[in-house]
């Protein structure tokens, strides 16, 4: 009854044409995280799950900090230690969580 009153299809041509390219990558991320999890089950997924959920608040804690700190010390755009700090920071993060989920496993 409610599809009938809409005058043209919810998924139409004007949102496809709306969506840009980081959409379509989420999307598509999204989708590949739900199968592999139906896939995997909820204990497959979730040491995953908490250890980027841990580095995100990891990098969204110290990144800035870090990188301020360390942009005064080498001659570097904040902005680029600002992303180099990111970069590190979430990738030593996820590293030792996941070593740290092994070694309490």
């Amino acid at each position: 009854m409610i599809l009938a009153a809409m005058p043209h299809p919810v998924i139409s041509a004007t949102f496809w044409s709306s969506l840009g390219l980081v959409d379509v990558l989420l999307a598509l991320v999204f989708l590949l995280g739900v199968f592999f999890g139906i896939r995997k089950g909820l204990s497959g997924v979730l040491p995953g799950l908490i250890a980027m959920i841990m580095a995100q608040i990891i990098v969204i804690e110290y990144a800035e900090a870090f990188g301020t700190f360390l942009a005064s010390r080498f001659q570097m755009p904040f902005q680029l230690m600002h992303i180099l700090m990111f970069v590190t920071l979430a990738t030593v993060s996820v590293l030792l969580i996941h070593f740290l989920f092994k070694l309490l496993s």
